[in-house]
């Protein structure tokens, strides 16, 4: 980097010793600069993202919780009439998936 300004310098005929007697543009440093940039960008991209995600998990297990509390009575029936838990939740599961997926 110094000899290129040597050169210059001789060229244009100013003292190499001035640092501000031109602009010096640096391509591999301005690429640098530009690769933290975004790479910033992805990590506070890549927070929110999560964090939307996670809000949208609390809405949707709200959403369930209040399905459930409001239809105990058919959940008691589906009990008295012989079905299994495992059958209450995977009817539940579809249910909230399905609506999810509408909802999009």
């Amino acid at each position: 980097m110094a000899a290129v300004h040597r050169v210059i310098a001789e060229r244009h005929g100013f003292d190499p010793m001035l640092t501000d007697a031109y602009n010096e543009f640096d391509s591999i440093e301005e690429m640098k600069m530009v690769s933290a940039i975004f790479s910033a960008m992805d990590v506070f991209l890549g927070g929110v993202g999560l964090v939307t995600l996670g809000l949208g998990a609390v809405g949707i297990i709200n959403i369930m919780l209040v399905s459930v509390t409001e239809r105990t009575r058919e959940i008691g029936v589906l009990k008295a009439i012989g079905a299994t838990k495992r059958s209450i939740l995977s009817q539940f599961f579809w249910e909230g998936l399905l609506l999810t997926g509408i909802s999009d």
